[in-house]
């Protein structure tokens, strides 16, 4: 029996998923009682359930889609609009422990602490904003999916309104306490799944000398860079992705919650490095499913409907009932949302309601939180399908979302680097910085038309030279705030003894001078940084033997 284009078997399987983490959802809310359970778990998550909360919380249907989309158009190339945190992962073992050290709920509340009241405002507005935009291409995502597995039997808009049924009753009651465990659920069926259905494609190409003379059809598909000239996966979108992504990572909201969460900061730095290196081992079996579907599918599948091979494949290569899984699973990305509305509302109940109606009960604030997520998720809904009709009129939705998205999280991530080291920092070169970015990005962008990579080159450096150069000119920041601020930083949530944190004036610097605050590495950060660097080439070297024997 067929329904909406799949059998009902795997239906049933798809449906009882849902039922199951929603059941979940229900019975872990009764643990949510406060605020920091709520918003973040209660700072109780160990190793195992960080590294897949941060692989799932990375991790969402639109991920593969659009990768694979992307290698069906340009070749392995395409892998790079995953990869382009791959040179970054290894910084995530430094990071970690700094966000973990900072102590904050939310991200505004560094922005407060750090600068000002002003900043902690306007990065809840940029906070947000991202974060709908990050919704709406879990969303897009997902709806691709379905529409490619169910061959347009079910509609862009049916799927998005029964995933987001399933977002509000999950967000709305355990928070990010059910998102955290039931990660790790999905993150094990990701895993087995996506690496299942590469020998399924290639069995169905007619073994890999098929699709090796498939390819050679056309130039460069085995290239794990795109040919010069191309909009996408080329050596200079690399190089500028990866930058942009460097900046902004440190003021993603779910950054410095999903790291705050951790018991330590070495859980923090196992959730956050090894999490995200499942997903850059990932990104190779979707990069694969992209390029094999060019040898299944070209003719059929034009650059404009490429999105689709993802859910072709699970549709025409995984057999009953492990195609009910893989969706299951892939369309459980989804619940990536559950993070997105949980932090974001973090940021709109701390950074701005309660400085409007101040003092209330815990219970008020939490309900608060509920009911800002769910306005959030409606509002990326709009986008989403306003995204859909852009696509229509010829153009990538998910490629334009994700690559905006990124550089709008940058515009403050240069007042996060230079204010975790750099006493002199101040909130006019900030504003400086921020709203100069936005004026470069948006000359690049409007006035002269400049690709994504492009208008990196020109708003990065914009953003942190004025932050630097209006600091100097401006009044430092007041001396006891600033003590107060790297107390913290200074200090290991390890040997913090429950007593007000002092600055140590005999602390371990990288560099000795009175205006500079770099914490001195350990022998910790070298080895865990250099063993992170030895993943990156052996995830490089696997992507250049896995296209030579294709090739």
């Amino acid at each position: 029996m067929i329904v909406w284009g799949l059998n009902i078997i795997d239906l049933m399987i798809m449906v009882l998923y849902f039922v199951g983490i929603i059941a979940f959802g229900l019975w872990v809310s009764r643990r949510v009682k406060t605020e920091e359970d709520y918003f973040i778990g209660g700072r109780r998550f160990g190793k195992s359930v960080l590294i897949f909360h941060w692989l799932c919380t990375g991790t969402h249907t639109d991920n593969p889609v659009q990768v694979s989309g992307a290698c069906y158009r340009v070749g392995l190339g395409g892998i790079w609009y995953q990869w382009m945190w791959l040179f970054l992962t290894p910084f995530y073992w430094l990071i970690a422990p700094i966000t973990r050290r900072l102590r904050y709920i939310t991200t505004g509340d560094f922005f407060r602490d750090r600068y000002s009241p002003g900043l902690e405002r306007l990065y809840a507005v940029i906070g947000i904003s991202f974060y709908i935009m990050t919704i709406a291409l879990v969303m897009l995502g997902a709806g691709n999916a379905i529409s490619g597995a169910t061959g347009g039997k079910m509609s862009l808009d049916l799927a998005i309104a029964i995933l987001s049924v399933i977002s509000v009753i999950y967000v709305m009651t355990g928070g990010l306490v059910a998102a955290a465990y039931t990660d790790i659920i999905q993150g094990i069926l990701i895993i087995v799944l996506s690496i299942m259905l590469v020998p399924f494609a290639i069995h169905k190409a007619g073994g890999l000398a098929a699709v090796g003379v498939k390819l050679s059809e056309k130039a460069d598909m085995l290239s794990i860079v795109a040919p010069a000239g191309a909009k996408e996966g080329t050596l200079f979108f690399v190089a500028m992705m990866s930058l942009v992504c460097l900046v902004g990572i440190v003021v993603q909201p779910h950054t410095l919650t999903a790291t705050g969460s951790g018991k330590t900061e070495l859980e923090a730095r196992m959730g956050m490095c090894y999490g995200n290196f499942i997903k850059r081992f990932l990104t190779i079996a979707w990069a694969l499913v992209g390029v094999i579907g060019f040898a299944l599918y070209a003719g059929e599948l034009t650059d404009k409907t490429s999105d689709q091979v993802w859910g072709r494949c699970i549709r025409d290569l995984l057999p009953t009932g492990f195609r009910g899984l893989m969706l299951a699973a892939m369309l459980a990305g989804v619940t990536a949302c559950e993070t997105y509305m949980v932090v974001g509302s973090a940021i709109f109940t701390r950074n701005f309601y309660e400085h409007i109606l101040p003092n209330r009960k815990d219970r008020h604030y939490l309900w608060v939180g509920r009911f800002a997520s769910f306005g959030m998720l409606l509002t990326g809904i709009m986008v989403a399908l306003v995204a859909d009709w852009y696509s229509e009129a010829g153009r990538s939705a998910l490629s334009t979302v994700l690559k905006m998205s990124m550089e709008i999280i940058a515009f403050m991530g240069a007042a996060f680097w230079v204010g975790i080291t750099w006493r002199k920092a101040n909130s006019w070169g900030v504003w400086a910085g921020t709203l100069g970015a936005l004026a470069a990005w948006a000359i690049a962008l409007f006035g002269l038309g400049w690709e994504t990579p492009a208008r990196v080159a020109l708003f990065v450096p914009v953003e942190f030279g004025l932050l630097i150069l209006v600091s100097l000119l401006t009044k430092r920041p007041d001396e006891k705030r600033l003590d107060k601020f790297y107390a913290q930083l200074h200090c290991s949530v390890a040997d913090e003894k429950g007593e007000e944190l002092t600055l140590d004036p005999d602390r371990p610097k990288l560099i000795n001078h009175p205006d500079f605050e770099i914490p001195k590495l350990t022998a910790l950060d070298l080895i865990g940084f250099a063993i992170a660097w030895g993943i990156v080439a052996g995830l490089i070297f696997l992507l250049m033997g896995l296209a030579a024997m294709i090739g």
